[in-house]
């Protein structure tokens, strides 16, 4: 019986440098949708985020969808291997991201303007076989990067947006395809309330909620990334299930919610124990974060891939670290009393803890980022075996 559960996972055209994981570890057979990070925008138009990664390297002649090759060749190949591993698999382009969403404001502004951009989204998709799209503004009205173009009318235009866009999408597939249309949104209701979140839930296939990067250098004491519940001393204020209650409360079709797991963690510097509690090291204060070269697999300043994690797992590891479960927030962290530094992250049972949820409350599934931070393949299989 197939399950009715989305599981989606975001892939970044960087993922072939410096992780060296190429289209082709994708692990399609434990998803049902593929989300390729990021296009760009300019002149209101969606154009290609990194030519030589999206479409010009050679996966072979199979591998190429209208002579196109690169990663958008590789994904969406009917008779290549990627299709080949899941026939079913959708494959969708996300535009925008953290970086590339200062023109959205400016596309959404206008009647002209959207319709602009929504054929340019209905003639990206069919040129380069895509099954959809997937808006990822970040974020309308404000709380994105503050270089972006805002608007108090973006949280009306968004919706506006996201109708022109179906619309396109729904007269380019005709009675032939009927293509997709998702968003990824903040799990900050504060962000999130700045559009209309049954009308986005109304137009859209599903709403990628973000519910990760929870904590980081802006905390005030170390918190949890992404935990499921409030832990016990509530000193992680957000937490998963308070932003699909959020969603909720506001008209959204719980089928349509998809919940974001991490695929890596959140590291703090200079942690001393000055609590006598249950978990070592949570909300304590922090001096700074750890660089990119202080520990295998970072990703950025304070960001650490789970591939780096599992090493970090091993038992009587190097840098002396142990790993504690928080029974009531559902999530891990790790703390060297050695180094002094504590990570939140996601782990094998917060992972099922999550996907238990997901069932339980009958939402729309799961979502990942970003599968170049688990090079092993190791956690995708268990949320494809328990959703």
């Amino acid at each position: 019986m197939t399950s009715p559960f989305k599981k989606v996972a975001y892939y970044s055209s960087w993922s072939i440098y410096s992780s060296k994981y190429p289209p082709q570890n994708i692990p399609a057979a434990n998803l049902t949708h593929l989300m390729y990070a990021f296009a760009n925008i300019a002149n209101g138009c969606v154009v290609l985020g990194d030519s030589w990664a999206d479409t010009q390297i050679s996966y072979g002649d199979k591998n190429k969808f209208n002579g196109i090759g690169g990663a958008f060749g590789y994904l969406n190949s009917p008779t290549g291997d990627f299709r080949a591993k899941n026939p079913s698999i959708k494959t969708l382009i996300s535009v925008g991201g953290w970086t590339w969403s200062k023109s959205f404001s400016t596309c959404a502004s206008t009647p002209q303007s959207r319709s602009i951009f929504a054929k340019s989204i209905a003639d990206f998709v069919t040129k380069y076989g895509f099954d959809g799209v997937d808006i990822d503004w970040e974020y309308p009205v404000g709380g994105g990067d503050p270089g972006n173009t805002t608007s108090p009318a973006d949280g009306v235009n968004y919706v506006l947006l996201l109708n022109e866009i179906r619309n396109e999408l729904n007269r380019v597939g005709g009675q032939n395809k009927q293509y997709q249309l998702s968003v990824a949104m903040s799990s900050i209701s504060s962000i999130a309330g700045h559009v209309n979140i049954k009308a986005v839930s109304d137009v859209v296939d599903f709403i990628n909620i973000m519910s990760y990067d929870f904590s980081g250098p802006w905390s005030q004491t170390t918190q949890y990334n992404s935990n499921l519940f409030l832990d016990a001393n509530r000193s992680t204020p957000l937490s998963v299930d308070g932003s699909v209650t959020y969603y909720l409360s506001q008209g959204a079709n719980p089928r349509k919610l998809v919940c974001g797991t991490p695929f890596c963690g959140k590291l703090f510097s200079n942690v001393s124990l000055t609590k006598n509690q249950i978990i070592p090291g949570l909300n304590e204060k922090y001096r700074g974060v750890p660089g990119t070269s202080e520990f295998p697999g970072m990703v950025d300043n304070g960001i650490i891939s789970y591939t780096g994690l599992q090493q970090l797992m091993v038992p009587n590891n190097q840098y002396g670290f142990v790993t504690t479960y928080d029974n009531t927030a559902q999530t891990a962290s790790m703390y060297s009393s050695k180094l002094k530094v504590w990570i939140s992250f996601e782990n094998e049972t917060s992972l099922i803890s999550k996907c238990n949820y997901v069932r339980g409350k009958s939402l729309g599934g799961l979502m990942i980022w970003e599968l170049s931070q688990d090079k092993n393949n190791s956690l995708a299989p268990i949320l494809s075996r328990n959703l």
